[in-house]
């Protein structure tokens, strides 16, 4: 209640992050065994429809989740839409194709999950690679502020060896910058008095003054 919460090791954050594709996987697997059984291992319709109502349990768990969402939030999705379709089903007797509807949704939704959550990791280390501060010259003085603070016209100091903190124009200096987190470019392009720099590429050997042409939070980056 205060905001805090039990943090999982190792095993239980895996177990964790791919339940969905697990439940999805398993729902598959029954609907699989229920068909196969009904059709060349001798199982009963009823052993069958066992093995396909428990498909339903688990390619229906995070879907129906979703939908109870929906309903509470007052909107219509294909979450909704999919439960809705594969209880259908059902009701006309037609178990293997709801459970079936159930798994190839769930299936789709746990991998749509996962290429999410891989862009999000992506597009978070990307901006984790912007310097928190920057050394900026103001009135004859250099101080070091965050990059927030900083003002569209103002001049940054950027030493050899760091990453520049902002999208800027150079103003004094020459260096070599490498600018693949930005631009994928595989060699450090040569910096010289007139040529734009971005947040998050890192400076060569030279020192160079940057006026300040983007906000941090309009950076190309």
């Amino acid at each position: 209640s205060m905001g805090y919460s039990v943090p999982l090791n190792e095993r239980q954050a895996r177990l964790h992050e791919n339940r969905e594709l697990m439940f999805s996987l398993i729902s598959g697997l029954l609907v699989l065994l229920g068909w196969l059984g009904g059709k060349w291992l001798g199982f009963s319709e009823l052993v069958s429809i066992g093995f396909y109502i428990t498909a339903y349990l688990f390619g229906g768990w995070d879907v129906a989740q979703h939908a109870w969402h929906a309903i509470r939030e007052k909107h219509f999705d294909t979450d909704l839409l999919m439960i809705i379709a594969a209880l259908g089903a059902a009701s006309l007797g037609q178990f293997a194709e709801g459970a079936l509807l159930l798994f190839l949704f769930s299936l789709g939704h746990a991998l749509e999950e996962r290429a999410l959550e891989r862009a999000q990791k992506a597009v978070q280390s990307l901006a984790d690679l912007t310097p928190k501060t920057a050394l900026v010259r103001r009135n004859d003085k250099e101080e070091e502020i965050p990059v927030e603070s900083l003002q569209l016209g103002e001049t940054v100091i950027v030493r050899p060896g760091v990453r520049i903190p902002v999208d800027g124009i150079v103003l004094n200096g020459f260096s070599s910058v490498d600018q693949a987190p930005v631009t994928g470019e595989s060699v450090p392009v040569e910096k010289e008095p007139g040529q734009q720099v971005f947040a998050g590429t890192i400076n060569g050997e030279g020192a160079l003054e940057v006026k300040v042409s983007r906000l941090a939070k309009d950076s190309t980056l």
